[in-house]
């Protein structure tokens, strides 16, 4: 699930930019950056999502 999520989300990042005759660009090379960038931001919110999880609750006054 999790890949195609990723996956899905690299293709339309890449998908819509258009840079032809301003610079080269490998459309797989954006597609592993988008991917890239998509994979660290889910971990970065697993990871607060399980730190808060596992924080103890604080009583308010």
């Amino acid at each position: 699930m999790r890949e195609s999520v990723v996956v899905a989300a690299a293709s339309w990042v890449a998908a819509p930019v258009d840079v032809s005759g301003v610079v080269p660009v490998d459309a797989s090379a954006v597609a592993r950056v988008a991917a890239w960038a998509v994979a660290r931001v889910a971990a970065w919110a697993v990871a607060r999502v399980a730190a808060s999880a596992a924080a103890p609750a604080v009583a308010s006054p």
